[in-house]
């Protein structure tokens, strides 16, 4: 398995064969495919992105992994946000080439297919939290506060969690100050009622404080 020490895994895929395919031949097949993934990778990722193909004996398993930089992906368009969704999409779109390929080269078809996942990594996850902020600043006024606070408790975790998947120092010392900043400009500093009705300062305090809980969750110490 390649290290991934400095560098934060972009996608995955995941294929499991049951039967494997007859008279196959796991050096050609891992060649084949490092060779697909690494050709696909740099035109719809970017250039110098690592591959790496793990295969496993009995019925085939065969785990595809692209790492490389957060930086680098989303940099390479004209806005941090924009820069989420693309490279989130071109990361999917890469792990489920990399599912068809596989299948392909191999011959697998329905019969022998126990279970096929594509994974888009920190990308997903990434995207996700940008469409979540997104959500809190469109809903403020939509919904009840308190579902806004519970949203804002959730999304902590996830920022944690996505915290802990990235691999890289410097990817890290670049895309939490950007999430910070679109998280900062876009969540209200108060709660919004909604029509007709009113927030109380209860609520407005807990709004504020969670608000600022999550603000301090993007900090590179947090």
């Amino acid at each position: 398995m390649a290290d991934y020490i400095n560098k934060s895994i972009i996608c995955q895929a995941y294929l499991h064969l049951d039967p494997a395919p007859e008279d196959l031949n796991d050096d050609e097949l891992k060649e084949a495919l490092q060779e697909f993934l690494g050709v696909r990778a740099e035109f719809f990722l970017y250039k110098e992105v690592g591959t790496d193909v793990e295969l496993k004996e009995g019925s085939l398993k065969i785990y595809l992994t692209i790492a490389g930089s957060i930086y680098a992906g989303i940099s390479q368009y004209p806005s941090f946000r924009e820069g989420i969704d693309l490279f989130a999409t071109d990361a999917k779109r890469m792990s489920e080439y990399a599912i068809s390929e596989s299948l392909f080269i191999t011959k697998s078809r329905h019969d022998c297919i126990l279970r096929t996942e594509a994974r888009t990594g920190v990308c997903g996850t990434l995207k996700k939290i940008a469409d979540e902020i997104d959500a809190i600043r469109r809903q403020n006024g939509e919904i009840d506060p308190s579902r806004l606070i519970e949203k804002m408790e959730k999304l902590k975790k996830v920022i944690f969690t996505f915290k802990d998947n990235v691999n890289s120092v410097e990817d890290k010392a670049w895309v939490f100050p950007q999430l910070k900043g679109y998280a900062e400009e876009q969540i209200p500093k108060r709660a919004k009622a909604r029509p007709g009705e009113a927030v109380s300062q209860e609520i407005q305090e807990a709004f504020t404080k969670e608000r600022r809980l999550l603000m301090r969750s993007m900090n590179l110490d947090g």
